[in-house]
């Protein structure tokens, strides 16, 4: 009889009855809006997963990294040929400037000091200028002219303008005759044998 009056006494408890008190897993320490399970440090409001990441040596937002994005970070580009110019693809945000890095990333070759955006193009074999070419309009391009006969001097009609002599050419000009190898600029004339021998005046003034 006893027992039955104190069942009936006693409020019936059941599982949804429970007093809201939070677990273990439910706490929020610094009341951040974010549970410990989550919040990577708890103790600090102004460290949660939506926090803003900032240059304090913090991992603000709970992503794991520390000063990698958010407001001060920068972006970084690794410079390997140091031309000062950086890698695209080769990129870090920090808040200090890494060693080895910069913060310009429009280096088409990071691995050759001579190629870089604006650079004067030269007869080197490479893409000096990164518009992805490499030669074109070479500051030290040379102009030549076909020799046909091997002397020395080439045809001023016939040119070629490139980085390299090609076999057959020269880099003088002014042969007036080039099939023969006696004709030429630097050659004597032979007074009255009617043969502009020097390419200068038609023939030699005698006298």
């Amino acid at each position: 009889m006893f027992v039955l009056l104190l069942a009936l006494l006693l409020p019936a408890c059941t599982p949804d009855d429970k007093p809201d008190t939070a677990s273990e897993d439910g706490v929020d320490v610094d009341e951040d809006g974010y549970e410990a399970a989550d919040d990577c440090d708890d103790s600090d409001p102004l460290v949660n997963p939506g926090a803003d990441e900032e240059c304090d040596g913090i991992d603000n937002n709970c992503d794991g990294a520390t000063d990698d994005d958010g407001e001060g970070v920068g972006a970084w580009y690794a410079d390997v040929d140091g031309d000062t110019y950086g890698d695209l693809y080769a990129g870090v945000l920090a808040c200090e400037q890494p060693p080895g890095t910069v913060a310009d990333s429009t280096d088409c070759n990071d691995a050759e000091a001579a190629s870089f955006p604006d650079n004067p193009e030269v007869c080197d074999g490479i893409d000096n200028d990164c518009d992805g070419r490499a030669d074109e309009g070479a500051t030290d391009i040379i102009q030549s002219f076909e020799d046909l006969d091997g002397d020395g001097y080439g045809n001023s009609d016939v040119d070629n303008v490139g980085c390299t002599l090609p076999d057959g050419y020269s880099l003088e000009r002014g042969d007036c005759a080039d099939a023969d190898p006696t004709i030429n600029p630097s050659a004597v004339d032979v007074c009255g044998d009617g043969i502009d021998q020097d390419c200068v005046n038609g023939d030699a003034v005698c006298g």
